[in-house]
Parts: structure tokens; C-alpha cells; sequence
């Protein structure tokens, strides 16, 4: 086939494309131009800020505008063939750079203005102040019962039986049961989900104070021995469990102090020691990077002079 041949078109049919897609007149080729230009010195300022910016996330568009982008640049595309064959039957030359410069401009200006969008801003966060300070309180009384053996669940039918130096230089035994409670199966679980309800500060205070030891370190005030394969709680701990203290209060307010963490305060009776002394404790809550942590826990006897209270939280 000669390039006479492929080039060959009808010419009535030319006449109708001609009118039907007429070429662009110098005036629309120097407002597309303008626009594609000024698209380009857009875009080439976003890719100079883009190499200046880090720690950005990337935004991608929807695909729905990729598909109008593609549908309006097949629509301006056969427009273009349509003109530029009616022009070679009239003049018998091809201009095929200017037909391609006039579909490349008009399809980026099409596009530019199908794809802008108006991002939109997130609402800002609801933070119930009553409801974290609850839950975080509940959970830390709770806790405290678990990692001193008040509450955890053993196994009362095997008695493991140590013989232990005492405090005067006797030798003493105490009793401990082997623990099986399915929520912590290790001592680094417990661990773990006091760090859920404390900070790294406070909780590492918390366990500090447990009285735990490795099964060789032990002494006569340990109250839970680990060893390679579980471990160990005294007897007595879990035996009193019938006496532990509870909240007087079910209704909790928390509040917001001046650098946004919540302050709370509670009461509870102590069912244990002295049933007739009611102590408060004032929780001090922030936000870390995992989520809501207790930060500060200080008790005292309801009604007496802050001189006369031991903070727990303080190591002597």
C-alpha cells in the first residue's frame, strides 16, 4: 500500500470533519498555551517544594479523575485527527507537530480543571475525660491486686513449700501456689499490662514495690518467685482475697489542668488494715505516644494534714 493510498479520504467526508472539529484559531492556541504553561510552572514549583519537604504524606487523587483525565484527552484526541485530515485534503501537507502541540495542550488544561479538589480538614478529636479516668482507675486498682497475687488465678491443689532466712537470721518456710491464670501465663505479661495502665515511670515504680524476685534471690519478704518455667505466689495473698477494697464512688470526674492531662480523685475504705480509715487518691493521666497512662497516683487518709501522709510513689 502506497502513502497515497493511506492518506486517501473521501471528500465530502473531509468537508464534514472540517466542519464538524475545526482547527484551533491562533487565539485559543495562545490561551492553551498560556494555560499549559502556567500548569508547567506549577507543577515544576510543587516538585521544588516536594525535594525541600520530608516527613510529608504523599496525597494521590482518586482514580475516578485519572479516568476523566484519560476520557477528555480521547475525546480532544479524535477531534484532532478529525481536524487534521480535513486540512490535508485542502492543502496536501501534513502538519502534524502543530495538530500534536494543540492536543497535548488542550488535554493538560481539560485536566487541570477536572482534577482540582478542595481538601478537607478532620474534625478534631472528642476526648471524654470522665470515661478515660474511670476506666484507667478501674483498671488500676484492679491491677495492683494482680501484680501483688491478690487476685491472679492458682492452682490451690499443688503446694510448693521454701524455707526461707528471716528478717532476725531464722530460718522460716512459706507456702506458694503455682499460678495458671490464663490472662498473664508469664510474669512478663503481668508486666506488660501494668505498662497499658501506668507510664513508663510510674509502672516501673509499681513493680519495683510488688516484693517479686527471681526463685534463687528470694528472701522473707517476697510474695511472688519466678523460675524458667512460670511462677509462684504466696498462699497468704491469695487466701485474703475476700478482703479487698473497692471504690466508694461510681460516679468519676475528670478534669483537664493547664497542659491537658486529666486529674481525677477517688476514694476507697481499707477492708484489709483498717476498716474504719478511708484514703483518696488523686490520679494525674496524660496522653502518651501508646494512648492515655496514669502518670501519678497520690494517696492519703481522707481528713488528715498532707504532713502526716506517706506518698507511696516515693522511694526512701
Amino acid at each position: 500500500m502506497s502513502k497515497d493510498d493511506i492518506f486517501k479520504v473521501d471528500s465530502n467526508i473531509a468537508d464534514r470533519l472540517s466542519k464538524e472539529h475545526p482547527v484551533l484559531k491562533d487565539a485559543q492556541k495562545e490561551r492553551l498555551y498560556a494555560m499549559s504553561k502556567r500548569k508547567y510552572d506549577i507543577n515544576e514549583k510543587d516538585e521544588n517544594n516536594a525535594a525541600e519537604v520530608s516527613g510529608v504524606e504523599e496525597y494521590r487523587k482518586p482514580k475516578c479523575y485519572k479516568v476523566v483525565s484519560i476520557a477528555a484527552a480521547a475525546v480532544l484526541l479524535v477531534a484532532g485527527i478529525g481536524g487534521s485530515m480535513a486540512f490535508i485534503s485542502r492543502s496536501g501537507w501534513t502538519p502534524a507537530i502543530e495538530v500534536e502541540e494543540s492536543i497535548t495542550e488542550t488535554t493538560e488544561a481539560v485536566t487541570e480543571e477536572v482534577t482540582e479538589t478542595v481538601e478537607e480538614t478532620a474534625p478534631a478529636e472528642e476526648v471524654d475525660a470522665d470515661a478515660i479516668a474511670k476506666e484507667l482507675t478501674d483498671d488500676w486498682m484492679k491491677c495492683l491486686f494482680d501484680i501483688h497475687g491478690r487476685t491472679l488465678e492458682v492452682d490451690r491443689s499443688a503446694v510448693v513449700t521454701k524455707t526461707i532466712t528471716s528478717y532476725g537470721g531464722d530460718e522460716i518456710t512459706r507456702d506458694f501456689y503455682r499460678v495458671t491464670d490464663k490472662r498473664y501465663p508469664t510474669w512478663e505479661d503481668l508486666e506488660k499490662r501494668c505498662y497499658e495502665v501506668c507510664d513508663t515511670e510510674l509502672g516501673k515504680t509499681v513493680l519495683d514495690a510488688c516484693a517479686c524476685a527471681k526463685e534463687e534471690d528470694m528472701d522473707y519478704t517476697t510474695l511472688i518467685f519466678t523460675t524458667d518455667d512460670g511462677y509462684y505466689v504466696n498462699t497468704e495473698t491469695c487466701d485474703t482475697s475476700d478482703r479487698l477494697y473497692k471504690w466508694n464512688d461510681d460516679e468519676v470526674k475528670g478534669e483537664f489542668d493547664e497542659n491537658g492531662n486529666i486529674i481525677t480523685t477517688r476514694s476507697h475504705t481499707d477492708l484489709d488494715v483498717a476498716p474504719d480509715c478511708v484514703y483518696e487518691t488523686k490520679f494525674t493521666i496524660v496522653k502518651t505516644e501508646n494512648g492515655w497512662r496514669i502518670s501519678e497516683a497520690k494517696e492519703k487518709l481522707y481528713g488528715v494534714p498532707e504532713s502526716d501522709n506517706y506518698d507511696p510513689n516515693i522511694n526512701e
